[in-house]
């Protein structure tokens, strides 16, 4: 059994919508502390449309909404938090996700690698067959998906250190159902009566596994289960990224208009900018 690992159980995404304005004031404040830590860490949020509803974007959730109603989107550790929240005050729900991350003892890649082979072997009697991609490299598969996005059911399988980057997923397999429509609707009222208890997650995702011919086995879960670590994307890199992208083309077109020194002390500080007008200056 693979040994100092967690196990990470639960609701992955959720996405709740309402008739009327009625939840908007809960949902946000709900979502407030999360709106905070963003703004404490230097992440702006930016307001757009999604599915036709207009509202704030975070890292992990969006709260949105139209003339008919509002929406309510949680992700990663914050839905594994206030899933159940966020349905007390509706319980219409129209996507709902569920994972396990489990730590190997060997390499993620060939396990998924085993597990594609597995499944394009199974073929039930009257059944047809299940729809699988793999998404492989020469380090070993990312990704086994399993069905369509736009279809009610559909299944990932992937190595969540490589898509995260995150050392707490080192070695760690992640296995996903995502389910949408009257599915998500029944699957998040069944979820409610059991309070979302991890046994019954992990069932129903071993299931759909299962039920497709790659049967994940996990071990025990006994001392292991912990809340997901948060998943933070705007780190220094990004942010010079964004920097690179998006601001240094507006620098070219102040240098091409004879104002970049004006940008240069709108950015930095009065010494610092000073310093560099200097150096330009010389350089000239």
């Amino acid at each position: 059994m693979p040994q100092a690992k967690q196990v990470y159980t639960g609701v992955d995404y959720i996405r709740l919508t309402a008739t009327d304005h009625k939840p908007y004031g809960a949902w946000s404040d709900l979502v407030l502390p999360e709106a905070l830590r963003e703004e404490r860490a230097g992440r702006k949020a930016h307001n757009r449309w999604i599915l036709g509803y207009f509202g704030q974007v975070h890292e992990h959730c969006f709260l949105g909404q139209n003339e008919n109603g509002c929406m309510l989107q949680l992700s990663g550790a914050m839905a594994w938090d206030r899933w159940y929240d966020a349905g007390n005050h509706s319980e219409r729900c129209t996507r709902i996700d569920l994972q396990v991350t489990y730590p190997l003892d060997g390499e993620p890649g060939e396990y998924i690698r085993e597990m594609y082979a597995c499944g394009q072997l199974h073929g039930p009697t009257g059944h047809r067959k299940p729809d699988l991609q793999l998404v492989d490299t020469p380090e070993g598969a990312k990704m086994l998906t399993v069905g369509s996005r736009t279809s009610q059911l559909y299944g990932r399988m992937y190595d969540k250190f490589r898509e995260s980057r995150m050392p707490e997923y080192k070695s760690c397999v992640r296995w996903e159902v995502e389910c949408k429509a009257e599915t998500a609707k029944d699957l998040n009222g069944y979820l409610r009566d059991h309070r979302g208890e991890a046994g019954t997650t992990r069932a129903i995702v071993k299931q759909f596994w299962e039920h497709r011919g790659m049967t994940p086995f996990w071990e025990t879960y006994e001392g292991m289960e912990g809340r997901p670590p948060v998943k933070r994307s705007k780190t220094d890199e990004t942010k010079i990224a964004w920097l690179a992208t998006q601001v240094a083309p507006t620098l070219q077109v102040l240098t091409e208009h004879g104002r970049i020194e004006d940008a240069i002390r709108a950015l930095f500080p009065m010494e610092v900018a000073e310093q560099m007008i200097e150096a330009m200056r010389t350089e000239k």
